[in-house]
């Protein structure tokens, strides 16, 4: 590949990939997760049914029933991947910028169309749970807590790659110091990504598309 090549060619730094579409993994982990929830919030239905004699204990079932949903409703949906020209132009900015380091990770964000982008975004509002997507993405940040870690961002929507970064960095007030972030995107996009990176204590790079 070009990209790859030409991180070669311009210095030391060498490219890793981690392809975040699809995300069923996390989203089934999520569901199997929520099940002993679902299994209180059946049985306490039966107890509001009358089928105990006992004082009645209500469970709010909702944000549980909707973060069920949501996982099922999105996982089902097609995922439509970035392509390799676009990784192409972020691996050369990549190595453009990352030259002296020992790597960096370049992680494409895919898209399912923007109305299911949007329901995405909504998931943590509507259930108290976080988006797959910037559950996965966090989980990406964590090495920079304690070390060097160079971590390039690009997606098919610039605005909903942007929002799930912000999300991710939002999930905790542990400070990123090593953290590096490189956003390939729309200038528009940039600066919630860039005060979320901030706020962390990173360094924030970015590319127009």
């Amino acid at each position: 590949m070009l990209g790859r090549f030409a991180a070669k060619q311009q210095g030391n730094a060498e490219p890793r990939f981690v392809e975040h579409e699809p995300n069923k993994q996390l989203a089934w982990q999520r569901m199997s997760a929520l099940n002993p929830v679902m299994n209180q919030c059946a049985k306490s239905s039966n107890l509001e049914q009358g089928q105990s004699s006992g004082p009645s204990t209500r469970t709010n079932k909702s944000p549980v029933i909707l973060a069920v949903l949501l996982i099922v409703l999105i996982q089902g949906c097609a995922t439509k991947h970035v392509g390799n020209d676009q990784r192409n132009i972020a691996e050369q900015y990549a190595a453009e910028i990352f030259r002296d380091t020992a790597g960096y990770t370049l992680i494409p964000i895919g898209t399912k169309g923007e109305k299911t982008d949007a329901l995405v975004l909504r998931t943590k509002a509507m259930t108290g749970y976080p988006s797959v997507p910037a559950e996965q993405l966090a989980k990406d940040f964590i090495a920079a807590q304690s070390r060097e870690a160079c971590i390039v961002v690009t997606g098919i929507s610039s605005k909903f790659t942007s929002a799930i970064i912000v999300e991710a960095l939002s999930l905790s007030d542990v400070k990123l110091p090593g953290l590096k972030l490189l956003f390939v995107g729309n200038e528009n996009d940039q600066e919630p990504v860039r005060i979320a990176v901030k706020k962390r204590g990173g360094i924030f790079y970015f590319k127009l598309l």
